[in-house]
């Protein structure tokens, strides 16, 4: 749901990702459209999981690139990225919800905290804050694993996170199961932890890259899209099938995503780079968080008139928020660097 954290869009951009940013919140709106079939609401959650693997591939990535230009990982200049391209636009969210009375006060502090997932049910407008709140605990933990190890070592983290996620889950499910189950950090951190180990060794070895760019044809793209359909077609009704459905989704969707990334210019790729798909993609974010006021049908107004709405409040956020927000993040850093070498640079 949330941009990469380059410098610039042109020196961070990932060929296709913002066309999967846009196929997965189209997901989620169709699914909020049309809530009472229960085979459109499960792409909701389906569209949370392929922004999961974006968000894992993606991160881990610039991580590594800023590593290998500067040498080291910045902590503090990931955290100020983040909190300068996350916080604005989802204040000015929990703020108009807050004066409207959609929310209640403690509501909006556990969304404002990055914890609404393990409070649910979550009122309404609220209810999205689920994803956000576990995107978040993962750009807590894993630039620290990243900037604090080899990629070696992280990449072996991000193998055994994996298998202990999938334990966890495994048992949690009998002991632990609630409403929420599928909504806690605990157990879908395996959905980020696969596309970071994809994404260390693609950084770190050319020769894994081309194979794996060769092994991603078209063909290959179908069978896991295949396999993903399957799983949710054998999960339903089942409790132990979903979690089952969990797993192929963390370990295939970041391999359909990397197919498009690592061949940009075959037909799905070309159709992912189209100018309508990453504009929406640029804006997926925003539209993530305003389309819970308008999308779904507690307003009684036409499908079309309601994703214009979106779209519309998404498009404001995006200019007069999100992206000042980022370049007054940007200015504050250039500042900070320029006062810290003019005082490395005065003799004593």
């Amino acid at each position: 749901m949330v941009q990469g954290e380059g410098n610039s869009r042109k020196s961070s951009y990932i060929p296709t990702l913002d066309g999967w940013r846009a196929i997965s919140i189209g997901l989620v709106i169709v699914s909020h459209l049309v809530p009472d079939n229960p085979v459109i609401v499960a792409l909701g959650p389906l569209g949370v999981s392929i922004f999961f693997a974006i968000s894992g591939y993606l991160i881990c990535t610039l991580l590594l690139q800023e590593r290998a230009r500067n040498g080291r990982i910045s902590l503090a200049g990931f955290y100020a990225r983040r909190a300068f391209r996350i916080l604005p636009p989802a204040v000015a969210y929990l703020t108009v919800v807050l004066a409207l009375s959609l929310a209640t006060l403690p509501d909006v502090l556990r969304c404002l905290l990055f914890a609404a997932n393990y409070f649910e049910p979550a009122p309404a407008y609220l209810g999205h804050f689920w994803s956000l709140s576990i995107e978040e605990h993962f750009y807590m933990l894993w630039p620290a694993v990243l900037a604090l190890s080899s990629d070696r070592r992280a990449a072996t983290f991000a193998g055994v996170g994996v298998a202990a996620v999938l334990a966890w889950r495994e048992w949690a499910l009998t002991h632990l199961s609630g409403g929420n189950f599928y909504h806690r950090t605990d157990t879908r951190l395996d959905a980020f932890f696969a596309p970071c180990a994809l994404a260390i060794i693609l950084h770190s070895s050319a020769q894994w890259k081309e194979r794996l760019r060769r092994w991603l044809t078209p063909a290959a793209l179908v069978g896991l899209v295949g396999l993903v359909c399957a799983s949710y077609l054998a999960s339903r009704g089942s409790a132990r099938a979903e979690a089952v459905q969990k797993t192929v989704q963390s370990m295939a969707l970041p391999l359909i995503v990397l197919g498009t990334v690592l061949n940009p210019l075959g037909y799905l790729g070309r159709f992912l780079e189209a100018p309508p798909l990453r504009l929406i993609g640029r804006l997926s974010y925003s539209l993530y968080l305003w389309q819970e006021i308008f999308v779904p049908p507690r307003l009684h107004w036409p499908a079309w008139l309601r994703v214009a709405a979106a779209l519309g409040a998404a498009a404001v956020s995006y200019s007069l928020i999100e992206q000042p927000s980022i370049r007054m993040g940007a200015w504050l850093r250039r500042r900070s660097a320029t006062r810290r070498a003019l005082n490395t640079s005065v003799p004593t």
